[in-house]
């Protein structure tokens, strides 16, 4: 025996001649139950978009990226947001001494990726001095113009 309760619901509706029909439909309890946690739910996502926005900064305005090249990421005040570096002190590669090889690598790649083709991850390593960030500061010294964009990011945000 089903143990569900029907529910009757009347509909009133006029037919093309005038006259008014009567019609009956059933809709269980279990369905008015399920259609309430909808709404519910429906109230709920609504709440948690509203907190995911307080926790996440608005992204930046899109012609920031045509005037700044290099960003820094901060998440001291708040939701995590750019923050751009007018003038980033440029560098020229060439003036790196000792790791011809290894900078012809990675202008390849970064040449590459400016153009939209195939081009690895990178990670540079190294002991303090080897010039690691002159290399990226040379990078977007060359690669600026043509659209590349750098953001530094501190080692306890990642």
């Amino acid at each position: 025996m089903d143990k569900r309760r029907i529910v009757s619901i009347r509909h009133s509706y006029v037919t093309q001649g005038g006259s008014v029909r009567t019609a009956f439909s059933l809709q269980s309890a279990a369905m008015k139950r399920r259609s309430a946690l909808s709404a519910r739910l429906g109230r709920v996502l609504e709440l948690a978009e509203r907190i995911l926005e307080d926790l996440v900064a608005a992204p930046p305005p899109p012609e920031i990226f045509e005037r700044c090249w290099a960003f820094r990421w901060d998440v001291r005040r708040g939701p995590g947001h750019l923050i751009p570096i007018d003038e980033p002190h440029p560098f020229e590669l060439a003036d790196l001494i000792g790791v011809e090889d290894s900078v012809a690598s990675l202008v390849a790649n970064i040449e590459q990726f400016v153009c939209g083709h195939p081009s690895n991850h990178v990670l540079l390593y190294g002991e303090r001095g080897t010039g690691k960030s002159s290399a990226v500061r040379g990078l977007l010294t060359r690669f600026g113009a043509r659209g590349l964009r750098m953001v530094e990011v501190h080692k306890s945000d990642l």
